[in-house]
């Protein structure tokens, strides 16, 4: 049985006494790859990722050895992703590789808040073809490096 720990009437240790002795942890190493990515290496890969079948993003995301963490990360979360037709972690994975879209909030004199009528009137295929470009821009981006 562990060490109890042992605290006044008012919660506080008794003097001496330490909650977490052996402190954090190491980063396994491949955490610490992930970390170090570049916002380039993040777009060239996921630009590579993109276009799989989902049967492919699944055989990458249960590599254990020999592939980049990175690689392997984002292929589960776009395996994750596909599978459950989660489109916020895919919108979350276009911001971190290629950057939020720019967001126009516009308020009027009487106070009202609302999306600028540009944003609002463009149609779904707009809207994807505005996605579509962002996706080739991406790729292109991989390609200056």
């Amino acid at each position: 049985m562990a060490n109890q720990v042992k605290r006044r009437p008012n919660g506080q240790l008794e003097k001496g006494q330490v909650l977490n002795s052996h402190g954090r942890g190491k980063t396994p190493p491949e955490v610490k790859e992930v970390l170090c990515l570049t916002r380039a290496e993040i777009a060239k890969t996921i630009s590579e990722l993109w276009g799989l079948p989902v049967e492919e993003l699944r055989r990458i995301s249960l590599i254990t050895q020999g592939a980049p963490a990175g690689k392997v990360l984002m292929a589960r979360v776009l395996f994750l992703a596909a599978q459950k037709g989660d489109q916020s972690r895919m919108d979350s994975i276009l911001n971190r590789a290629i950057g939020k879209p720019k967001e126009e909030v516009v308020v009027d004199v009487e106070g009202q808040i609302g999306i600028s009528a540009e944003v609002r009137g463009m149609s779904d295929d707009a809207l994807r073809d505005v996605v579509r470009s962002a996706v080739r821009s991406l790729k292109d981006v991989t390609k200056l490096e």
